[in-house]
């Protein structure tokens, strides 16, 4: 890996660590899963609505408002 960029992909072996295949293609998987049902979701949702909706006044009252423009925009 040189900086972003990933130059190759390679299986090695795990005592040896001798390239076993160069691979072109690679599945990552997620450590664990979180479920959440539709009512926590909604939940966390309104959550972060209110957070954004604090911060966002919070920037305004600095004064800071290309900052607080950047913010709606995500």
């Amino acid at each position: 890996m040189f900086g972003d960029e990933i130059e190759a992909l390679s299986t090695l072996h795990p005592l040896t660590g001798e390239v076993i295949s160069e691979d072109q293609s690679l599945h990552v998987f997620p450590a664990s899963h979180y479920v959440a049902g539709p009512e926590r979701l909604q939940k966390a949702v309104r959550g972060i609505e209110e957070e954004l909706q604090e911060r966002l006044a919070e920037l305004e009252k600095q004064g800071k408002m290309l900052e607080a423009q950047r913010l709606r925009m995500r």
